[in-house]
């Protein structure tokens, strides 16, 4: 069973990248994200409630991730994962589970541009309240000048970590990436 991690900051591209090894790797992909919408969409609650959504899909990400595992098919899967999230993650990682990690940054404000301009469109989803977040990427941007990945580094489960610049995406090469998904045991 082979478990592709990608992580990185907000609007690094993570996503993106993620459909792209799952489509081409033929694997389920899980994204928190898309759960919050899902539940978002479902009205479960009378108000928007960010913190709620956001802890809910958090958990049914990580019982999904753990379903997968015990019935051995393998997945990708995407998230912005903070600190705590790699002692969730590797609990459920067993010696059977090949693990690689495509770590998602992007230089300067790159993120920030992508953020707002994605946080201001018709089209992202409302669940993720993004223009609340707006001082938070600023800060990430200004602390990765001095190279602090703050406030997601790479989860680092296993060596197997593939560092992936997203800041032109015309320069990301997806083939290469599948290879490094497949090819680490």
């Amino acid at each position: 069973m082979r478990l592709v991690i990608v992580s990185g900051a907000t609007a690094t591209g993570k996503t993106y990248i993620a459909k792209n090894i799952a489509d081409r790797m033929k694997y389920t992909l899980y994204s928190k994200d898309a759960i919050k919408e899902e539940l978002f969409d479902k009205h479960l609650r009378t108000k928007h409630n960010y913190f709620w959504y956001e802890k809910k899909a958090k958990s049914i990400f990580f019982d999904e991730i753990k379903n997968s595992i015990s019935k051995d098919i393998s997945i990708v899967v995407e998230n912005n994962f903070m600190k705590n999230d790699k002692r969730r993650l590797s609990a459920l990682i067993n010696k059977e589970v090949q693990v690689v990690e495509i770590y998602c940054i992007a230089r300067g404000f790159t993120r920030l541009k992508r953020f707002i301009k994605r946080g201001e469109s018709e089209l992202r989803h409302k669940a993720h309240y993004d223009r609340k977040w707006y001082p938070t990427v600023f800060i990430g941007c200004l602390l990765g000048y001095i190279g602090i990945k703050w406030p997601y580094g790479p989860l680092a489960i296993t060596s197997k970590v593939l560092t992936l610049d997203t800041t032109d995406f015309s320069k990301v090469g997806m083939e290469q990436i599948v290879e490094f998904s497949k090819k680490h045991k």
